[in-house]
């Protein structure tokens, strides 16, 4: 049973908030996505730049909620396993420089709304659960998991420095502000990954990641990228054998307060 302290209700609400926005993302619909993520890459006669394409928004919109939706499951694996200290503590990181990110796209609504989230989390990852860090317990599943938290930074941070090649053939057209924002919603769960991790929550998680990954193995079908779904669907299938065959290890570590 979940305890209801003050970092697990915190993380809840936020993965609550998140997949209230996935959902429609999924579907297609890109309402929630800043307009200065939709602006196109070809310029009309007139010098300014034409829409998005609405095959490519669709795609793009599914892209970012198939992502947010990889995060929510993370965050969920720590809500419901009550290890969220050290999440709320990377959460709090991750909103701040994602609020800098909005910042300088004049997203301004974005930035108020995730420098409320990272002060909320911040005030329960560090002041109401402590500074002290967990002693990890370094099994398959932590280590399967930090791997994947290494392999998701590593693609996020190409991005956001504005490289389109780690992307399917059908959003290699995105203009730049789109191709970092996918890099930053894959960093924010790269964080989510690593600190379930770190916080000897990794066989919860190998346990919830599947479903994530499947859903972003849906969405690169959508585009038609085959070998990014078949990728994907490997990788849920080797953290779902990971998550349900091979017994949890007994670890120990500080719960959130």
């Amino acid at each position: 049973m979940v305890s209801a302290n003050g970092a697990t209700i915190a993380c809840g609400v936020v993965a609550a908030l998140s997949v209230l926005a996935a959902l429609p993302m999924l579907m297609g619909n890109a309402d929630v996505i800043p307009e200065s993520l939709k602006e196109g890459t070809i310029v009309d006669k007139k010098g300014t730049l034409k829409a998005m394409d609405p095959d490519l928004l669709a795609h793009f919109a599914r892209s970012v909620g198939h992502e947010v939706f990889i995060f929510v499951t993370c965050v969920a694996a720590s809500v419901a396993n009550n290890r969220c200290a050290l999440l709320a503590k990377f959460l709090t990181c991750g909103m701040l420089l994602s609020a800098g990110w909005h910042h300088a796209w004049g997203n301004e609504n974005e930035v108020i709304g995730q420098v409320v989230l990272a002060t909320v989390l911040g005030y329960f990852g560090f002041i109401r659960s402590g500074l002290t860090l967990p002693s990890t317990t370094w099994g398959k599943h932590a280590i399967a998991c930090t791997l994947e938290a290494c392999l998701m930074g590593a693609v996020a941070l190409g991005l956001l420095s504005g490289s389109a090649e780690a992307l399917p053939p059908a959003l290699k057209s995105l203009n730049l502000g789109a191709v970092q924002s996918m890099g930053k919603d894959l960093g924010l769960a790269a964080l989510c990954v690593l600190a379930g991790a770190l916080d000897n929550n990794a066989p919860m998680l190998c346990k919830f990641l599947p479903v994530g990954i499947m859903v972003s193995a849906w969405s690169h079908a959508m585009m038609d990228d085959m070998q990014g779904a078949k990728l994907n669907s490997c990788f849920a299938l080797g953290f779902a054998i990971l998550g349900f065959g091979f017994a949890a290890p007994e670890t120990g570590g500080k719960k959130a307060q």
